[in-house]
C-alpha cells in the first residue's frame, strides 16, 4: 500500500468502530473470514501483519464448515479487513463472524 493509503488505514484503526467496553477497558471484538486456502490464508496474515493489524490463522469451526477449513481471525471490523483483501486480490468466502 501507498503511504496515503497506510495513512488511511492508521486513522480507521484508531476510530472505536468495531471497540467493545468492558469493564472499563477497551477489548476488541474478534471476527472470523472464512479463506478459499490456506496459502491465502497465509498471505493475508503476512499483509495484515505487515499493516499492523492482529492477525490468526485458525480451523474454521467444523459446524460452520465454509471454504478450505481455515479462517484467519482479526479484531479489526471485518468490513475493513475484507475490504483490504479484495484490494490486494485476496480471495476469501466470506464473514462468519
Amino acid at each position: 500500500p501507498s503511504n496515503r493509503e497506510r495513512h488511511i488505514l492508521k486513522c480507521i484503526r484508531k476510530s472505536v468502530y468495531g471497540q467493545v467496553q468492558h469493564k472499563g477497558a477497551t477489548k476488541m471484538k474478534k471476527s472470523l473470514i472464512a479463506m478459499t486456502s490456506i496459502t491465502y490464508a497465509m498471505k493475508a496474515k503476512n499483509l495484515l501483519n505487515g499493516l499492523k493489524y492482529y492477525c490468526e490463522i485458525q480451523r474454521t469451526p467444523k459446524n460452520l464448515g465454509t471454504g478450505c477449513g481455515y479462517s484467519i481471525s482479526v479484531t479489526a471490523p471485518a468490513e475493513e479487513i475484507t475490504a483490504i483483501l479484495d484490494n490486494e486480490r485476496i480471495p476469501h468466502k466470506g464473514i462468519i463472524s
